[in-house]
């Protein structure tokens, strides 16, 4: 009541009628004290009455004095009390303090607890509301001072604390003395500390809810007001009071709730950092809900809501302070905090309420996008790097709802905080042990044992060599999710990481570990139930917020590179990036968002796949269902899905995907082509990519001409028409070449889409052209060859306007030095066609081409170099210190390609050194690139140590000599080296000495004043003997270093004697010239050393001298010095072992030194050989193993006929030994020149396999031996693999030959098959094709379809088609049809690579068998292989050919004709595009043979009509339906009988061809305008006229007298019903149609009749398709055609027929049902009289949809007089219905 009084006069009254009732002025004192404290209340109560001034400050002070006075006469304790709340109502209603009211405070500070208290909330309600009070207050400051010490020393007196701080702060607030004498009395300091008790938000949370909200007012006082004394706001203490003040805002109770948030209002509206404050105090109850001071506000109550409520009351109001971009983000990771949004902190309705509080928040997030992204990304406390998982989840959402309001000015901040958390660095520098302590659980060590014993640490090490924290990618399940389910055993910690639901890795480890550098535990333990802790996954988390908010693609090319490493990381690449990697897929478009898991899975096993480096098993994701799955999504979003037929998708059809889309799918298309053996999923990405190369494509070229190259590079089914010389000839651009380069590019996939990159590069794409450049560097030459073919289509080269970039000009310029001289001439005529120049800055630029892993590239970049070093010969210094450094330089190979490219490059750098440049060089030579331990690298310096030597040795020789003998004698100075390192150096050096010393000639004057210089005035004579000396010297150094235990020395040894002891050179005399007992006794040496050296070095060393000086001397002298005579007597002498073995490695190394010059000695060797292939010493049967194969391996074609003949007759020979030496010998014969061997194991292989099955064991196991050599010198890889596999075989066909033959056909040949794999596979085939199952007939054939493709020369083929030809011909003519088909395509193969004449003349055999009459097997089997042999012999022969064939087709012989028409069965499906021109004679051709009188010319013609058809129906409509008109309409019956036939497929190739077109077009508007093109296409061939006479004369006209024709006729009606409905519906032929299938039904044949009755069914289902209903005019004949086709059976198509007919016409509207009754009700009525079943139900069902409707009960009463019993029933229903006058649309089931 009191709220309502205005008048403060009445308030007054009120008042003192209150006061005297409470006195006891009007009736007495009261008693009860209960009374009294209720009296004590009203006058409370009255304090609430509006009104301000000084009426009611007059009232107030009348209340105040009156419960001040009274207060002392109060004895009961509830009373005063009661009298204190009163005061406290009253006191903000006064103007000032009055002095009763201060005095009463004064001496109630000194009273019991209960009245204190209620005095001091009177005080602090007084305070708060009136400030003129708190000054005249100033002296209760001090007494208050001492309640707020003696509260913060008692945790009792914490609530008389609390409001005594609150009262004193507010008098501090306008007394300053008071706030001095505070201070004085350190109650500030006791009261405002960060560990102040007060201050405690634990106080407040157990402060009763009638008493919590002082401490809110406390908090707020201290926060607004004394700041200064908390120590600033952002202190501790004031974090403190903020946290107080947000845990009551949780509270469960109203009141404290309120009170907290009206305090929350003041504090934030009074500043900015205020605001922050009280915030950071909210999220610090946000990460913590479960603190004891959380759970004691909240009870009972749900956390969420009361947080959601908490967060927007902490937001500032709009305009009370300045938002800062601190406070706007700190609230965003507040409002989408897990525990204020719910969930993983998704949407958050507690932030949109926030945010419409806050007011534009979305300008404070662009205007300053740096500091928002730093403090939601890079926070290590409250956003995204934080290690709290719901830190984590809230920087997600904060980031969703700040790409929300300003997505384009933060996304850069954002992008560049994230970019330092995505690092890869830090997951790449954990260590094994790093990551095995992450993923041990808590209550384990590292090295622990599954028993709990600690294991040696050499075990742990040795663990840590082979521990992998993820698994292979063979053994990891499509998505990571499917491996969490999996349980843990013992050593799969790997399988734990997978399981890891969010995943980091340690933060620094080793920073607080175990001994030995292990990571703390709590850096990097196990996860807890939140999560783990970590720096990655936060980034992670992150991205995958960033993802999400994007929703488009545009900045996927941004994310993509940050996101998709760290799929490979053992920490989060299951977890944290797995599921960002999806979030990011769910933004592309179409059918790839829907297929984001796929796709994420995918892209995952491909980066870990990738991450396997040389060892990865690409072959084993095309098993995957996520690949597959990811494939067919990129299919399906770009149109090329097949049909169901599997048939292509029309080109309309396709479309790109935009440019991020496809890049990020990328990786996927780049893993599937790099299977190395063909799948499906091979051409359906390389569709996908074809789509992306164009001139339109927003996609990467770089990326693109890198996945086209490593196409052509690895997979073989694409490298046809991409060898150097096809490059070559394609350069050339006469127009005679036009149709070759055509049908090239036809056969190649890869090749137009290389040229249409190039040409879509412009000149000023840099890294474009670049990158289409790198495939001049690609290690195999068809890669090279396929891309100078491209680039001769780019803009920059046609326009001369190449870059003038160093590294464009350099890899044009070492192109130019391709080893493969086509790939070099197209390379030159591309520098000269773009006016290219080279800088003398080059060199640089092709450095990095010289330690390229490809040994073709390496020495191309040589030569390159040293080309431009003749150009520019001032860099050559520069080329030299680059190759130096080269060798020094780190690679991933160890860098052997470096060191290998050094030596290339100072080998070719040779002719063009300064002599101030040679010391240097040779000594790096000599100690360094002798001692790599690389044999390789070795030889190759020595070759470049030769070069150099050869090209400066005649000028320098007095500077070279001391340097290389030095070396002979510096093995005190190389202590650094091994023993091994040693030898090597020094045989190098006596080869460059060796060398050195052949330029030593008498005759050069330079040498003679230089050898003379120091003896000037001697005589000519004395220097000469000089020089003899010098030489005897080296040579007897290098006789010398023969003994050297190593081979290479050996060998460098025998190489450098042959100038020093040949006889003459270029004319002039060397000093051992005259010298011949020196070159005797040197040979005799050798010669003795070699016979009986001490051990096998020695001895093998000597044959390698001897060698060299025989090569030296001459052939002669191995005659003239006896050294013949000697070995034969040697290894003849049956009482040394030692001999006979050094005279074989004599004959070995002659061999190998003299080549074809010691072939004549051969046949007088062979003999030994035999002999000593069974010497009891094995030492000398291994000697004669070696010289066997040295002597083989140097034979020439010559030679070869010359030692076949003799081993073959050895190998008949009855003594075993010899038969096992002649086979031993033929297996050496593995070791020709690749030449020869093409000559030779055509001959051996088969021979061997006969010995196999030899009585005696060791001879049979010298053939098994001798077929080993052969495996062993294949070079192909895939054929090495199964040479076990092909000995089986050839050992015992009749078990092994089929497992083999499938081995062979399973393998993917990625390399070429040269002759040994031929030899080893050929007999294999050959018995294969002789079997008599033809199964294994069809496998060899296929086997042989492929040899000559995969040939490394289609000439080493040659030897074997003698032997295979006949078992193909005979194949060809083989009963079954698979078989004949094979041996076609077999011998059109080989037609393609080896020519006709290779085979002999192969046609005319051909048209002879076609011309065969034997059986019309034979024909068909030629006509098959002739149309192979012709399609690749190209369309001039077909032409040439033509006529005789045309002839033959009317030939006298029926079975010349049948042959000959046989042949155009086959040749369109080998050459459908070269077949078009002939279409139109052959046509005519085949219409002729349709009359024929022999039927098996009449089916060989009809069969090659409908090819014909099938093939053309499309393509070639015009040419086709003519042919087929004319058929229709010949006088003979004949004819027109299978042109009928004709015409049906015809009709339905071409109507199921525009019904796949137009469902594949959908909704999409370009597909259905494609579809009409094609509908349009039809009906301008097949005019309406046109197809009128057509069916006329077809399925219209099917009435004549012969069956068989009537037959054709109905069927064909049945196909035009079914395919070409519309089509007729659309010309007005419908009814005409009708007619014709009507005529039908009546014909007494009941084979026409069911022709007729599928007829009608599928016209009627074709109407219901297109949704057209049932035609109106033609639905009464159809009627009547099942009434006449219900005679026949009643399980047959007509009654099913007649059921859709019925049951369309019962579901029909009324609107669509005809309006001929008349016609339509007898028809009906006469099936439900005729009929049963099924059949009567639709029927009865459909009378009575008829009855429905009044014009149908006029037809059925005029059907009635004639009716019968049913007349009687529809005639009661008629009236019934009249009467009834029931509504005529409805229908009713039930009523027959």
């Amino acid at each position: 009541m009191s709220r309502h009084i205005s008048d403060s006069g009445i308030t007054g009254d009120q008042l003192a009628a209150a006061c005297r009732v409470l006195d006891g002025s009007t009736a007495g004192k009261i008693k009860a004290a209960s009374e009294r404290a209720s009296l004590a209340a009203v006058i409370a109560s009255l304090a609430e009455a509006p009104g301000r001034g000084p009426s009611v400050a007059r009232v107030a002070a009348q209340a105040v004095e009156f419960i001040c006075g009274y207060y002392k006469e109060e004895l009961s304790e509830d009373v005063k009390a009661a009298l204190a709340a009163a005061l406290g109502a009253w006191l903000p209603r006064c103007s000032g303090m009055p002095e009763p009211a201060l005095a009463r405070m004064t001496e109630s500070l000194k009273e019991k607890e209960a009245l204190r208290r209620a005095h001091l909330r009177a005080l602090a309600a007084a305070l708060r509301q009136n400030q003129e009070a708190r000054g005249q207050a100033a002296a209760l400051a001090a007494p208050l001072g001492k309640l707020v010490l003696e509260g913060c020393a008692k945790a009792a007196a914490r609530l008389d604390g609390l409001l005594a701080l609150t009262a004193a702060a507010y008098i501090a607030a306008a007394d300053l003395q008071a706030d001095e004498a505070l201070a004085a009395d350190k109650v500030w300091e006791a009261a405002c500390g960060a560990d102040s008790p007060l201050l405690a938000p634990g106080t407040a949370a157990r402060l009763a809810a009638e008493e919590a909200g002082g401490a809110a007012e406390a908090a707020e006082v201290l926060l607004t007001q004394h700041a200064r004394h908390l120590g600033g706001e952002s202190s501790a203490a004031a974090a403190a009071a903020a946290r107080t003040l947000a845990v009551l805002l949780l509270h469960a109770a109203p009141a404290p709730r309120a009170a907290a948030a009206a305090a929350a209002a003041a504090v934030s509206g009074t500043s900015t950092e205020l605001a922050s404050t009280l915030v950071a105090g909210l999220q610090h109850w946000a990460s913590h809900p479960a603190a004891p001071e959380v759970a004691a506000v909240l009870g009972d109550a749900a956390p969420q809501p009361r947080f959601a409520a908490a967060a927007v009351a902490a937001a500032s109001a709009a305009g009370a302070v300045p938002l800062s971009t601190a406070l706007v983000s700190s609230l965003l990771l507040l409002a989408h905090h897990p525990t204020v949004a719910g969930g993983g902190g998704g949407g958050s309705e507690a932030w949109a309420a926030a945010a419409r509080k806050l007011g534009p928040v979305a300008d404070v997030l662009a205007a300053a996008p740096a500091d928002v992204a730093a403090a939601l990304v890079s926070s290590r406390t409250a956003g995204a790097a934080s290690a709290d998982p719901a830190q984590q989840a809230a920087a997600r959402g904060a980031l969703r709802a700040a790409m929300a309001l300003a997505a384009l000015p933060l996304f850069p901040a954002v992008l560049a905080e994230l970019e330092p958390l995505l690092a890869t660095s830090a997951h790449d520098a954990l260590s094994a042990r790093d990551t095995k302590i992450f993923f041990t659980p808590p209550d384990k060590l590292s090295f622990e044992n599954e028993d709990g014993t600690i294991m040696a640490e050499e075990i742990f090490q040795r663990q840590l060599l082979t521990y992998r924290p993820i698994p292979p990618p063979t053994h990891l399940p499509d998505c990571p999710q499917e491996q969490q389910q999996q349980p843990l055993g013992q050593g799969q910690q790997a399988a734990a990481a997978e399981a890891a639901p969010v995943a980091a890795p340690a933060a620094k480890p080793g920073a607080a570990g175990k001994a030995g550098g292990t990571p703390a535990r709590g850096a990097g333990g196990r996860p807890t139930a939140g999560g783990k802790a970590g720096g990655p996954a936060k980034s992670n988390a992150a991205a995958e917020a960033r993802a999400r908010q994007l929703g488009g693609e545009a900045e996927l090319d941004t994310l993509r590179p940050l996101v998709l490493p760290l799929l490979t990381s053992p920490l989060v690449g299951a977890t944290a990036a797995f599921d960002c990697c999806r979030q990011l897929a769910r933004c592309l478009p179409g059918e790839l968002g829907g297929a984001a898991l796929p796709l994420a899975c995918a892209l995952r096993l491909v980066m870990l796949t990738q991450q396997e480096g040389a060892a990865a098993d690409w072959q084993s994701l095309a098993g995957r269902r996520c690949v597959a799955e990811a494939v067919g999504a990129l299919q399906a979003a770009t149109g090329g899905r097949p049909g169901e037929n599997g048939s292509a998708p029309p080109p309309a059809l396709r479309r790109a995907l935009p440019g991020p889309s496809y890049m990020y799918c990328f990786p996927i298309l780049r893993a599937v082509m790099s299977f190395p053996e063909p799948t499906p999923l091979h051409e359906a990405a390389l569709g996908v990519v074809a789509l992306h190369v164009g001139p339109a494509a927003n996609v990467s070229k770089v990326e693109s001409f890198k996945l086209l190259y490593h196409v052509l590079e690895i997979i073989p089914a694409y490298r046809q028409g991409t060898g150097p010389a096809s490059r070559a000839r394609l350069r050339l651009r006469a127009a005679a070449e036009a149709g070759a380069r055509q049908e090239e590019a036809s056969q190649d996939r890869v090749q137009p889409l290389l040229r249409m990159l190039c040409s879509s590069t412009a000149c000023d794409d840099v890294p474009g052209f670049t990158a289409a450049l790198q495939g001049l560097v690609a290690g195999q030459p068809h890669v090279r060859g396929a891309a100078l073919q491209a680039l001769d289509h780019s803009p920059a080269i046609n326009d001369a306007e190449v870059p003038a970039d160093d590294a464009v000009l350099a890899l044009m310029w070492l192109a130019r030095r391709d080893l493969y001289e086509a790939n070099a001439e197209v390379a030159q005529g591309l520098w000269e066609e773009a006016c290219c120049s080279l800088p003398p800055t080059f060199a640089p630029a092709l450095m990095p081409h010289l330690s390229s892993p490809h040994p073709d590239v390496r020495v191309a970049a040589a030569s390159a170099l040293a080309e431009g070093v003749e150009e520019h010969p001032g860099v050559v210094g520069q080329a030299l210190g680059g190759a130096l450094d080269l060798y020094e330089s780190p690679a991933a190979d160890d860098g052997l390609s470096a060191r290998a490219g050094a030596a290339a490059a100072l080998r070719a750098l040779a002719p063009s050194l300064a002599a101030d440049q040679l010391p240097a060089t040779l000594d790096f030579l000599l100690s360094k690139g002798l001692a790599d331990g690389h044999a390789a690298i070795r030889e190759a310096m020595i070759a470049a140590g030769v070069a150099v030597v050869n090209a400066h040795g005649g000028q320098n020789a007095e500077a070279l000599l001391p340097l290389f003998e030095s070396y002979l004698d510096k093995k005190a100075a190389l202590s650094g080296l091994s023993e091994s390192q040693y030898d090597n150096v020094r045989g190098g050096a006596v080869v460059f000495l060796g060398t050195l010393a052949r330029h030593l000639d008498p005759q050069n004057p330079k040498a003679s004043a230089r050898w003379g210089a120091q003896r000037r005035g001697a005589s000519r004579a004395g220097w000469w003997r000089a020089l003899c000396v010098r030489v005897r010297s080296i040579v007897g150094t290098l006789l010398e270093v023969l003994t050297t235990p190593s081979e290479s020395v050996q060998r460098g040894v025998s190489d450098c004697l042959p100038p020093l002891m040949q006889a003459s050179r270029g004319g002039g005399r060397l000093a051992l010239q005259g010298d011949s007992a020196f070159v005797e006794g040197t040979v005799q040496a050798l010669l003795q050393r070699c016979l009986k050296g001490a051990n096998y070095g020695d001895r093998r060393g000597a044959a390698y001298g001897l060698a060299g000086a025989v090569r030296g001397l001459g052939i002669s002298s191995l005659r003239g010095l006896g050294i013949m005579d000697a070995l034969k007597a040697a290894i003849e002498d049956k009482g040394s072992a030692e001999a006979r073995e050094g005279s074989l490695l004599a004959f070995e190394c002659l061999s190998d030194k003299l080549g074809r010059l010691f072939e004549p000695y051969v046949i007088q060797i062979l003999p030994m050989l035999l002999v000593c292939f069974g010497d009891s010493s094995q030492a000398v049967r291994d000697a004669a193993d070696g010289a066997a194969r040295a002597i083989m391996g140097q034979l020439t074609g010559q030679g070869v006929k010359l030692v076949l003949p003799a081993l073959l007759k050895g190998v008949e020979d009855k003594a075993w030994r010899t038969k096992q030496g002649s086979i031993q010998l033929l297996g050496a014969m593995a070791h020709c020149a690749p030449k020869q061997l093409g000559s030779c194991l055509p001959v051996v292989v088969p021979r061997l396999g006969e010995v196999l099955a030899d009585p005696h064991p060791k001879v049979a196991a010298a053939a098994r031996t001798a077929l080993n050599e052969v495996g062993s010198v294949i070079r192909n890889p895939e054929v090495a693999k199964l040479v076990p596999v092909l000995l089986a075989a050839i050992a015992d066909p009749a078990a092994s030959n089929k497992q083999c033959l499938d081995t062979l056909l399973a393998t993917v040949f990625v390399n070429t098959v040269d002759a040994p794999s031929l030899a080893l596979i050929i007999p294999v085939v050959h018995r294969g094709l002789r079997d008599r199952s033809g199964d294994l007939k069809k496998r060899a054939a296929r086997i042989v379809g492929n040899l000559c493709t995969l040939a490394n020369d289609p000439r080493d083929m040659q030897p074997y088609v003698p032997l295979l030809l006949p078992e193909l011909k005979a194949a060809l003519v083989d009963p079954l049809p698979e078989v004949r088909a094979t041996a076609a395509k077999a011998m059109g193969s080989l037609v393609k690579d080896m020519g006709e004449e290779g085979l002999g003349g192969v046609v005319p055999w051909l048209l002879e068998k076609l011309r065969s009459e034997s059986s019309a097997v034979e024909r068909s089997g030629a006509a098959q292989g002739l149309g192979e042999v012709l399609a690749v012999q190209g369309a001039g022969q077909v032409a040439a050919l033509l006529p005789d064939i045309i002839a033959g087709c009317r030939a006298r012989n029926a079975a010349v004709r049948e042959g000959h028409l046989t042949l155009f069965k086959y040749l369109p499906l080998c050459m459908p595009d070269e077949f078009v021109a002939h279409l139109p004679e052959v046509l005519t051709c085949i219409l002729d043979g349709l009359a024929d009188e022999a039927e098996g010319v009449r089916d060989a013609a009809l069969a090659a009509g409908r090819v014909a058809v099938e093939l053309y129906a499309e393509s070639s409509l015009a040419l086709v339906l003519p042919a087929v008109e004319a058929g229709i309409t010949n006088a003979n019956w004949r004819i027109r009988q299978s042109s009928v036939e004709l015409l049906g497929d015809l009709l339905f190739k071409v109507g199921l061809s525009l019904k796949a077109v137009t469902a594949a077009a959908g909704d999409d508007e370009e597909l259905r305008s494609a579809a009409a093109g094609a509908a349009g296409a039809f009906a301008r061939h097949c005019a309406p006229e046109e197809l009128s006479a057509l069916l006329e004369a077809g399925p219209l006209g099917g009435g004549s007298g012969r069956l068989s024709e009537r037959i054709g006729s109905a069927q064909t009606a049945a196909a035009v019903a079914q395919h070409a409905a519309a089509r007729l519906e659309e010309q007005g032929l419908l009814p005409r149609f009708v007619e014709s299938i009507v005529k039908a039904g009546r014909d007494p044949s009941p084979d026409v009749k069911a022709a007729a009755a599928r007829a009608t069914g599928r016209l009627l289902l074709a109407q219901a398709e297109e949704g057209q209903g049932a035609p109106p005019q033609s639905l009464p004949m159809l009627l009547s055609t099942g009434v006449a086709l219900l005679g026949m059976d009643q399980d047959s198509e007509v009654q099913r027929t007649m059921l859709s007919v019925l049951r369309r016409v019962a579901a029909a509207s009324p609107r669509a049902l005809p309006p001929h009754w008349k016609e339509v009700v007898p028809s009906i009525c006469a099936i439900v009289q005729g009929t049963s079943g099924p059949t009567k139900v639709a029927a009865e069902r459909c009378l009575a949809r008829v009855l429905g409707l009044d014009r149908g009960l006029d037809a059925a009463l005029a059907w009635v007089p004639s009716g019968g019993p049913l007349a009687r029933t529809i005639l009661q229903e008629v009236y019934l219905r009249r009467l009834s006058k029931l509504p005529t649309e409805e229908d009713d089931d039930g009523l027959l």
